[in-house]
């Protein structure tokens, strides 16, 4: 595999408004698979760089000589851009998956949603696209609706430990109760009190 090193990229920008530029820079260059491998700040410089890895060696020489000197614009402040190919002997190792995987041929953005074209793109500069918030708000919603479904699950797991512990300590006298919990489950789980239970007469 091949790799570039990519600098001078503002310390606010986001992994997913990256791939965006991204994909739509090598679109020219007729680039559809690359990977990013890493992101990360530049200590005391305000600024990131990232690693992108490449199939072919040729894909990194273009790729490079397309974001080298590339003008990016964040608001009114503008970001110029460096690009160099690293060394191919330390990265002689097989690429490890990552999610951060770009085919365009099948059309797929690993964990990001695949957004419409940029009308405004130039090369010259490149405004931070203003969907990328949409966007984030979109992963965001998902991530709740994930852990709600989680606590869900927890809370069904809860309720059936209650029942086996109510009937074990009470018996059918727990029926009622059991009917009550079930009935509330969506509610805030509030645990029964021992004393409202009444515990079965021996014979």
């Amino acid at each position: 595999m091949h790799t570039i090193t990519l600098t001078g990229l503002p310390d606010d920008i986001v992994l997913n408004q990256l791939v965006y530029i991204l994909k739509h820079l090598f679109k020219n260059e007729e680039i559809y698979t690359f990977w990013i491998k890493e992101m990360a700040d530049i200590r005391g410089t305000g600024l990131k760089y990232t690693t992108i890895e490449f199939h072919a060696r040729d894909h990194a020489y273009r790729a490079a000589r397309c974001l080298d000197g590339f003008v990016f614009k964040s608001g009114d402040v503008k970001y110029p851009l460096s690009a160099r190919v690293n060394d191919e002997r330390a990265n002689t190792r097989k690429r490890s998956p990552s999610p951060y995987e770009y085919r365009s041929r099948e059309r797929e953005y690993n964990r990001f949603d695949e957004r419409p074209a940029y009308s405004g793109y130039s090369r010259e500069h490149l405004r931070s696209p203003v969907g990328h918030e949409s966007s984030n708000v979109n992963l965001e919603i998902e991530l709740l609706r994930k852990q709600r479904l989680i606590i869900e699950e927890e809370r069904r797991l809860l309720l059936e430990r209650k029942k086996l512990e109510l009937v074990k300590e009470f018996g059918h006298s727990a029926i009622k109760e059991l009917k009550l919990l079930e009935d509330t489950r969506d509610r805030r789980y509030r645990p029964l009190r021992p004393e409202r239970l009444e515990r079965p007469q021996r014979l």
